[in-house]
């Protein structure tokens, strides 16, 4: 059987992407070992939206957090962010945000270490 012209992912808005997500596949990004990689999507409403992307890489242990402030139009952010290594150096970012079921997927356009970064396979975070 197939499927023609059906999108398996859906558009997410900030309401569905709002909280906290684990990415417990995702073992590289771009050539780099990962692990513990995560996403925070917090703010009170689409006007002032802030993401915590994190990751560690496996080889020396090096925590990396990706801190972005800005705005969600339907399932794309929109803002700045910095790396905690380089505070001092702002990136533009834009993401988009889709679901499978109850999956979550980013896509990161901009500049800078998440230019070009797709995270899949997220799933609400227990703690």
């Amino acid at each position: 059987m197939a499927l023609l012209g059906c999108d398996l992912f859906t558009n997410t808005d900030f309401s569905q992407a709002k909280g906290e997500w684990e990415f417990p596949n995702i073992t590289q990004i771009n050539s780099i070992q990962v692990k513990e990689v995560s996403l925070s999507v917090m703010g009170d409403s689409e006007d002032e939206v802030m993401l915590d992307i994190r990751w560690t890489r496996v080889e020396d242990e090096e925590y990396f957090l990706f801190m972005a402030n800005g705005t969600m139009v339907g399932d794309t952010f929109t803002g700045t962010y910095r790396l905690n290594s380089d505070w001092n150096t702002i990136q533009q970012l834009t993401v988009k945000f889709s679901k499978v079921g109850d999956s979550l997927k980013l896509e990161c356009s901009g500049t800078g270490g998440l230019a070009g970064i797709a995270l899949t396979g997220g799933i609400p975070a227990i703690y």
